[in-house]
């Protein structure tokens, strides 16, 4: 029973970020808009029954949402905010996009660019994890997204 629950709980966590981002959207506009988006560090927790108690037992770190959509021509201004303990940046190399390191507990940046051409782009965390000096996490391979640019 517990299996099953857990498993609601990651596809509820996997489709609810879609449905808020498909409604982000500029569908049906005849203009390029311009999209005000946020995305922040988001922080999973692992809980395991052990000796029948529940305890964490691992943490992941994600963006949240992991999934932006907009349409081609849209100006998109997202403002990336890092709420996490540990420092993180964020990069979109299709569009030439790159903050600086979000220091942890609060760093935050805005960035602006035009999504001039459709497709699916993988956005991540461009900075590597380092345990001495509290940059990223280990788990710094997984924490990607993706932006989806619509045709009009």
């Amino acid at each position: 029973m517990k299996k099953i629950s857990l498993a609601l709980i990651v596809v509820i966590a996997l489709v609810v970020p879609l449905i808020l981002a498909a409604c982000q959207t500029s569908a049906g506009e005849s203009k390029p808009a311009t999209q005000n988006l946020s995305i922040i560090m988001g922080e999973g927790k692992i809980v395991q029954e052990i000796n029948g108690k529940e305890e964490l037992t691992g943490e992941f770190h994600r963006w949240e949402p992991d999934v932006l959509v907009v349409n081609k021509g849209d100006k998109v201004v997202l403002t990336v905010t890092n709420p996490r303990g540990h420092a993180h940046s964020f990069i979109l190399p299709e569009f030439g996009v790159a903050t600086q390191k979000l220091e942890s507990r609060g760093g935050s940046a805005t960035v602006e660019f035009n999504a001039d051409k459709a497709g699916v782009f993988q956005y991540a965390c461009a900075t590597p994890f380092n345990e001495e000096t509290g940059d990223c996490g280990a788990d710094h391979q997984r924490q990607v997204g993706y932006l989806i640019v619509l045709e009009r």
